[in-house]
């Protein structure tokens, strides 16, 4: 937990891991302090994938006074481990993102459709040259709760349709010269 603890704290202030064992002479620690230093060169992102120094092995084999022939089923099951816990963390937030269930996910996007229309809305009652007048009915043909009500797939394309007339809008306004060229040109 020390060298993953000192991984995170050097991302985000770009100083080197340090560890607890950097000048003990006790045999255990200096077996601690070799597997924590070769981790920091395979990477702690790489142990958090399976990949795990051979060095902690012989810290295992020391420490716990097991045979050599356990050391492997030790390390094959502290992997193990650590890809069940990597699935589980994706798994949960893939479930925050997504929704849990199947009706969560559509709720979820639902939510995020109904929050995208309400804002494209508040933004054409600012300002309702958003998009050039010919295209004004897209926002104006129902009310806010009648589009609420519509399903996911005609909300999807009614936002798609909103896109493209502002894109239009935009690229219109580009094409049209600007007052200060007009009064020049006279």
């Amino acid at each position: 937990m020390h060298g993953i603890q000192e991984w995170e704290l050097s991302e985000s202030t770009g100083k080197l891991p340090t560890h607890p064992f950097r000048e003990s002479i006790q045999p255990e620690e200096i077996v601690l302090s070799h597997a924590l230093l070769d981790q920091t060169t395979i990477g702690w992102d790489q142990l958090l994938r399976g990949r795990i120094s051979l060095q902690w092995t012989q810290a295992y084999q020391l420490l716990s006074g097991q045979v050599a022939s356990s050391q492997s089923l030790w390390s094959k099951t502290v992997i193990l481990h650590l890809w069940t816990y990597s699935i589980s963390l994706w798994k949960f937030r893939n479930g925050v993102v997504h929704g849990h269930t199947s009706n969560e996910a559509k709720q979820q996007e639902f939510d995020t459709l109904h929050s995208q229309v309400r804002a494209e809305l508040a933004a054409y009652r600012t300002d309702k040259f958003i998009v050039s007048p010919e295209f004004s009915f897209l926002y104006t043909r129902k009310t806010e709760e009648e589009r609420m009500l519509m399903d996911r797939d005609s909300l999807a394309a009614w936002l798609r349709s909103i896109k493209a007339a502002k894109t239009h809008h935009q690229i219109l306004q580009q094409t049209l010269p600007t007052i200060k060229e007009i009064s020049a040109t006279l």
